[in-house]
């Protein structure tokens, strides 16, 4: 997977694209969750991933739990169908 960060007035947005893999995972919370450059939002922006796996689902929503601990908002863009449906099973987002 490749992870890239863009800074922007209002927080920090990270752009995912490829195919996540079990370090892939561990690499992408290390990067957000201790990133000293968070300003008010992070955002993860899913529109280069083809899929997302159970295991990366869960990572996804761990990363946002961890974030409103710290009083940080946090927003998901750009999730195809396949990924989203995988969101909604791990909980992270509603049924709709």
């Amino acid at each position: 997977m490749d992870i890239r960060k863009a800074a922007s007035d209002d927080g920090v947005r990270w752009y995912l694209s490829g195919s996540i893999d079990d370090d892939s995972i561990l690499h992408l919370e290390s990067l957000v969750l201790n990133s000293q450059d968070m300003g008010g939002r992070v955002t993860l922006d899913l529109s280069g991933l083809e899929s997302l796996p159970s295991n990366g689902a869960k990572s996804i929503a761990h990363i946002s739990k961890r974030l409103s601990l710290k009083c940080k908002d946090f927003e998901i863009t750009g999730a195809n169908h396949h990924v989203t449906r995988s969101l909604k099973y791990s909980g992270l987002m509603s049924a709709q």
